[in-house]
């Protein structure tokens, strides 16, 4: 790896650069949840088991991005470089791949602290979905916020 003068104005831009990449990945990413509150009726937006699916789905893709975060992480430690073609080639040998990383790694201790995390992580939002969740929205107020931000993300 050839060596590179790190000054602070390159750090800046490399993690601007991958914060921006980062927030607009997390906007594609929110799609399929605001496309749900789009169109869930008033009586379902407001019923009983509404709270619960928003928890389960927040936590699902919680820890899919939490587990993503992961995976490059030892990607990037194993091969020096983030996901490329190589990560593209291990999906045609998924068999031998998903064996060679449960033998290299404790994969039942990692995948419980990224649930851990990504449990925290909503946590830490909960006042923030609970008041969301609260809040008194018609079906056609939140189809036009919905369609305002999936318009935002592919502007």
């Amino acid at each position: 790896m050839p060596a590179i003068d790190l000054t602070p104005w390159l750090l800046v831009k490399i993690y601007g650069a991958g914060l921006f990449f980062d927030i607009v990945a997390a906007a594609y990413f929110s799609i399929p949840i605001v496309f749900y509150l789009m169109v869930v009726p008033d009586k379902i937006y407001q019923g009983r088991f509404h709270k619960p699916v928003i928890y389960i789905f927040s936590f699902v893709i919680l820890y899919l991005l939490v587990f993503n975060s992961f995976s490059e992480y030892f990607f990037f430690d194993e091969f020096g470089v983030r996901f490329n073609f190589i990560a593209v080639d291990y999906l045609i040998y998924t068999r031998e791949v998903v064996k060679n990383i449960t033998e290299s790694y404790p994969m039942p201790a990692i995948l419980t602290v990224i649930a851990v995390i990504s449990f925290i992580i909503l946590m830490s939002f909960r006042k923030l979905i609970d008041s969301s969740i609260a809040a008194r929205s018609s079906l056609k107020q939140r189809i036009k916020s919905g369609f305002v931000f999936i318009f935002r993300v592919f502007a």
